[in-house]
């Protein structure tokens, strides 16, 4: 399944097809076979020709991507060159010149979502994906869209149709669920003993530093400046949730993290999978590490590179092979895997162990049980002179006082009511001429009783009475 690193490097894909003078087409392909489910139809289609919109952005949020489309009419209107009077009106008005003609300009949203195994090409490139079989045939099978401008183009293909291609007016519909990115958010350095902002390393820092703060055990080298984002740890701290599906979670903490890049993360923080309440410096040292592998890997893909060795991802896929080989991983530690966050997770139990960690006392917690604690005692003093001793001897019983007294007069004339009561039942159940030979009781038989007996054997029939 395509995750932040792979969108990422599709998002680079389209940027060529950026333009000021060339519209976007858009042509769809393998009309034989359905489309997935969530596709732009053929009326959307023609009013992006009609309208003769340009790209003017290609942005990524998570595992999502949404191309810009301003129409090319308004935006040339927008471009033309004013007068010098017209401009400062126009700038005390908006504030810039970008903003009136971004305001003015029609505006579409084209968003793209790779599901599992979508992606896109380029006549030039053609990405891999680890789930799909390698292929240099330009489109690549299962191509439902082509995108085109000028000379540029692109495709997007989707052989098991989960992935989505459609229209909206705002950016806000799809972007404004989603938590913060998991690259671009988690680039704020923050001062583990100060607890305070710090400056962010540049790309040239980034290259001197080649184990990225954290050496391959895990183990933090560098706690000074740890990349983390203050809305993004409030999420991961004190949680009862397991961190996987906290990070699996695209609307809670952070977006774009997949099923690999967690475990890959959660790996060489030597966390296991359902871990919980998390405190504030493994969140910090979670969402650096976090951070470092997202930048590793967008870097890696960007040069055609293939992932570090020492990394989990080589080894996790093993799991397809023969149940009775063991995997290990580039340290020779067995692999296990266990189901966590509803995905299959590959765990090294020797390093990633589950600790029981308890929920931090709050304030607020403490102050409301303080509170609460006098009502209890009350309640409890309340409660103590209505409790009876029943062990009590017959000194202390002539002391009670007299309510409870009449309360024992009264189960005494219960029973005794119960008592008189009973005699009339039993003379009731003595008509059962059973219960009366029992009891030894005579009584004259019914009529009809006679008959009844001697079909029971119970009483003699005159025939065979003595002469």
């Amino acid at each position: 399944m395509p995750e932040l690193p792979e969108v990422q490097n599709f998002r680079r894909l389209l940027l060529p097809l950026i333009s000021k003078e060339h519209p976007l087409k858009l042509e769809r392909c393998s009309l034989e076979k359905k489309p997935p489910r969530k596709f732009i139809d053929d009326d959307e289609i023609e009013s992006v020709h009609s309208g003769e919109f340009l790209v003017s952005d290609v942005l990524r949020k998570g595992k999502l991507i949404c191309m810009v489309l301003v129409s090319k009419k308004d935006n040339d209107n927008a471009n033309k060159p004013k007068g010098r009077k017209k401009q400062e009106n126009s700038r005390e008005a908006t504030g810039s010149t970008t903003a009136t003609a971004m305001g003015s300009a029609t505006t579409k949203y084209l968003f793209l979502h790779m599901g599992m195994t979508g992606r896109i090409s380029t006549p030039e490139c053609i990405p891999k994906l680890q789930e799909l079989a390698d292929t240099n045939v330009y489109p690549p099978p299962y191509t439902y869209l082509q995108l085109a401008a000028g000379p540029k183009e692109a495709c997007f293909s989707d052989p098991r149709k989960f992935g989505a291609v459609f229209l909206k007016d705002e950016l806000s519909e799809e972007f404004g669920v989603l938590a913060p990115d998991a690259l671009i958010n988690t680039n704020v350095n923050i001062n583990v003993n100060t607890r305070r902002p710090v400056a962010v390393k540049q790309e040239a820092d980034r290259e001197d530093d080649s184990d990225g703060g954290v050496d391959g055990d895990g183990d933090d080298n560098s706690l000074s400046a740890i990349v983390a984002d203050e809305a993004i740890l409030g999420k991961l701290t004190h949680q009862s949730m397991g961190i996987k599906g906290i990070l699996l979670d695209q609307k809670r903490a952070v977006c774009g993290v997949g099923n690999w890049v967690a475990d890959e993360v959660l790996y060489q923080t030597k966390m296991h999978p359902d871990q919980n309440y998390l405190t504030r410096e493994q969140a910090m040292v979670l969402v650096h590490r976090l951070h470092v592998i997202l930048d590793v890997a967008v870097q890696c893909l960007s040069r055609d590179e293939e992932y570090p060795r020492e990394w989990l991802f080589h080894y996790r896929w093993s799991k397809r092979g023969s149940k009775n080989t063991t995997i290990k991983d580039a340290e020779g530690r067995s692999i296990v895997f266990v189901t966590s966050g509803g995905r299959t997770s590959a765990v090294v139990p020797s390093i990633q162990k589950q600790k029981s960690q308890k929920p931090a006392k709050t304030s607020s917690s403490s102050s409301s049980s303080s509170r609460k604690q006098p009502r209890a005692k009350e309640s409890a003093k309340k409660k103590k002179p209505t409790t009876i001793n029943t062990t009590t001897s017959p000194l202390e019983a002539s002391q009670r006082p007299p309510a409870i007294k009449s309360e024992e007069n009264s189960k005494n004339t219960k029973k005794k009511t119960i008592i008189k009561t009973t005699p009339t039942i039993k003379k009731e159940k003595i008509n059962d001429p059973r219960e009366a030979r029992n009891s030894g009781q005579k009584r004259k038989n019914a009529p009809g009783e006679a008959a009844v007996a001697i079909r029971r054997g119970t009483r003699r029939s005159p025939r065979f009475a003595k002469s």
